[in-house]
Formats: C-alpha cells, structure tokens, sequence
C-alpha cells in the first residue's frame, strides 16, 4: 500500500496566486499462481485539482477544476518458456470531473459548471519472443473504450451559438462513446553488450487532454 500527496503552490504578494497538485493511494496485491503464471492486481484512487486566485483592489475571483478517478488493474504474465512470455489483462477506471467553478466578490457573477462522468475501459494481450540469441520481438493488440456518463445535459447550438435543443441523461445513461483497437510491434536486434537496434511501431488512443 502506498499514498502520495504532492502540491505547488505560487503567489504574487496578495494580488494572484495559484495552486495545484495530486493526492493517490495504491493497494496492489500480487499473486503467484504457479511458477509459469503471475497475478498483479491494483486499486488505485486519485484526487488532482488546482485552483486559481486574483484580488485587484475590490475585484476577487477564484477559478477550481479537478479530476476524480478509481482505477482497477489486472495484469497477468504467463511464462510459456524462456523464448516465449506472454501478457494480458485488463484495465477500469471510473472519472469525475469538475471542469469549473468560479466565485467571487458582488463583483463578480459566480457559476458552476455541470460535473461530469466517464468510464474507460481497456483490455490487451501481447506476446514476447525471443526469435534468436540476438533478436527479440515484442508484439501486441489493446482494445480501448471511452463512455461519457450521465447524469448530464448535452446541448445544441446554431451558427450563431444560440442553444437550440437540449438532451438530457439520467445518471449512468451513456451520452457518448469512443473505442477502437490500439496495435504495436517492437522488435529489437542486439549488436554486442553496449549497442542494438531498435524497430517499433503503436498506435494509441487519448481520450483526455489537459
């Protein structure tokens, strides 16, 4: 079992400042089964938020966001021999956004934005082979799902921005979602000790961005 917690903080006298950083906990559990088949399984939660404040004479403001997220990991490692290592698990994680939250003085117009839910979902298999003394070569495929989560409301707008239907979801509906199969292949070729020459190819799949 682990914990971290970890914050930077930055401020300009009394007039700005801001703030952000991560708190996580890890339980794994390792598990051998025999000695050719290994078990990691991990339950990871984690808290990252920042915020963001101004006081400008009679203007005070503060700007929040954050991310929730529960992760479940399964790992295993299968020893087929000592050419052949062979890999597959799965992956569950469950977010919560808070995209923003801004408060403020009577001179500033406070407002929350809607959180919002997602859960991603990722299964994989891949294969390690040792083709030669030299020669290594390590492929795999991974299948990746992304489902936006009610409880929500989606919007929809004209050309001039102006909202013209609204669609609601409960909680746990799906609103949207995103997947598709994410391939690669290495393949590694020992010159001596000290040199090699390395080969690969992957294609993945980012759902989030900062």
């Amino acid at each position: 079992m682990s914990v971290f917690f970890g914050r930077i903080l930055f401020s300009f006298y009394e007039f700005f400042g801001f703030a952000w950083g991560n708190a996580t906990g890890t339980i794994r559990w390792n598990h051998l089964f025999n000695d050719r088949l290994f078990l990691n399984s991990s339950l990871i939660i984690s808290n990252y938020d920042y915020d963001l404040n101004m006081n400008v004479d009679e203007f005070k403001m503060s700007i929040y966001s954050g991310i929730k997220d529960l992760n479940i990991k399964e790992d295993f490692s299968y020893y087929i021999n000592p050419k052949n290592t062979l890999k597959f698990g799965a992956n569950a994680i469950y977010h919560t956004f808070r995209p923003g939250e801004i408060s403020g003085n009577e001179n500033f117009n406070s407002f929350v934005l809607e959180k919002d839910y997602a859960y991603e979902l990722a299964a994989y298999i891949s294969h390690e082979f040792k083709l030669t003394k030299n020669l290594k070569l390590d492929y795999g495929l991974r299948y990746s799902l992304f489902m936006v989560m009610g409880p929500g409301d989606v919007y929809s707008y004209d050309d001039d921005n102006n909202v013209t239907d609204t669609t609601s979801y409960k909680s746990n509906e799906i609103i949207k979602t995103y997947g598709g199969l994410e391939p690669r292949v290495a393949a590694t070729y020992s010159i001596n000790e000290k040199s090699s020459i390395k080969l690969a190819y992957s294609r993945s799949r980012h759902n989030l961005h900062l």
